[in-house]
């Protein structure tokens, strides 16, 4: 089920391996943005994920996965394939904007099957690790 995000949700997250080092210094920062949760049957934390509105029309996505997302992750797929051009377009946003873990396999992949592209690399970007950039456009008429 996904979920408004309550106060303290990203902290309940295992996340994969590969965001241990984001998830243990910004997991206080899904309080302060546009959040939702993803739980599974057992009300477990799965993933967490959320944008947050920047100048020039743009917008910041940003997602905690967990390690055991499995059959839940598809229900995630689905929710954002919806839910990004439906605020894209209320918050005239023409670009948003999620950075990747260079060698995360699963958050390039979560990227490109909700409509981001490859954008650029981002050497030394975060905890001196390199990242990718992805993007998605829309133009709004």
């Amino acid at each position: 089920m996904i979920r408004n995000y309550h106060k303290g949700d990203s902290f309940k997250v295992k996340v994969q391996s590969e965001q241990v080092g984001e998830a243990s210094m910004y997991a206080d920062f899904f309080d302060r943005i546009t959040a939702f949760t993803l739980e599974d049957d057992n009300k477990e934390i799965m993933a967490v994920f959320g944008y947050m509105i920047c100048e020039q029309n743009r917008a910041e996505c940003f997602a905690l996965i967990g390690e055991n997302i499995g059959r839940n992750m598809l229900q995630l797929v689905r929710f954002l394939i919806r839910f990004i051009p439906v605020e894209m377009r209320a918050h005239h946003i023409s670009k948003v904007w999620m950075t990747v873990k260079k060698d995360f396999r699963a958050g390039r992949r979560l990227a490109e099957l909700i409509g981001f592209y490859f954008a650029a690399e981002l050497p030394r970007f975060y905890l001196d690790e390199d990242y990718q950039l992805f993007e998605r456009k829309e133009q709004w008429l």
